[in-house]
């Protein structure tokens, strides 16, 4: 019996006939996606904080040109290479007194710029949730720390410090589990097809056989 050739009733027999190999086909992917995202996976937590390069206020000029926004939004991608450089991660290693490398932050740090703006928006994951905040506000007070020493000006006005994440990032516990059970509803229906329709094309290997059924 071909597809096209099938009612509902014929698929629903079919489903009641292979139910056990239909179920372990199900299960396997949807109990490996929640072994691996509650007993596998690492939580990983993010913490966030954000800056305006630029004078403080009371030393804005007035008026505020348009070449003064060119010069703070050029100022703001080269603090951002500096946020990432050695220096301010080795400084903020010394003053929390962390065990980390600086390579093992730095490929941990995002670093966004807002366009047309002078904010720098710090991003920092670990799992270990008391260090992120920890450590991107460490990182933002660096900043302002060495730059005031290599420019001999605070140009660094701190904007929102990080807070202490509640809630990890990842993994996503309910998407893993729904895209193992997709892919066991899947897997079972591509192991239905091979048992239903594959398997009953080899008795027909035997050209003889293929005409004497004609």
């Amino acid at each position: 019996m071909s597809i096209n050739d099938m009612n509902i009733k014929d698929i629903i027999n079919l489903l009641l006939k292979r139910w056990k190999l239909l179920s372990i086909a199900l299960l396997i992917p949807f109990i490996l996606s929640i072994i691996f995202s509650f007993f596998i996976a690492k939580p990983v937590y993010g913490a966030e904080a954000s800056v305006i390069v630029g004078p403080q206020i009371s030393k804005i000029p007035n008026p505020y040109t348009y070449s003064d926004l060119l010069m703070y939004e050029h100022m703001v991608k080269s603090y951002k290479e500096v946020l990432k450089s050695r220096l301010v991660v080795q400084n903020t290693i010394d003053k929390l007194s962390l065990k980390d490398t600086v390579e093992s932050i730095k490929k941990n740090i995002t670093i966004n710029t807002i366009e047309g703006t002078e904010i720098l928006k710090i991003y920092y994951t670990n799992n270990n949730p008391d260090y992120t905040a920890t450590i991107v506000n460490g990182l933002i007070d660096s900043l302002k720390e060495v730059t005031a020493s290599i420019k001999g000006a605070d140009n660094i006005i701190i904007l929102d410090r990080a807070v202490y994440p509640e809630k990890p990032i990842s993994p996503n516990k309910s998407l893993n589990v729904l895209v193992g059970l997709l892919l066991g509803i899947g897997l079972a229906l591509i192991i239905l097809f091979l048992v239903e329709y594959k398997a009953p094309t080899k008795e027909y290997e035997n050209p003889l056989d293929i005409s004497a059924n004609e």
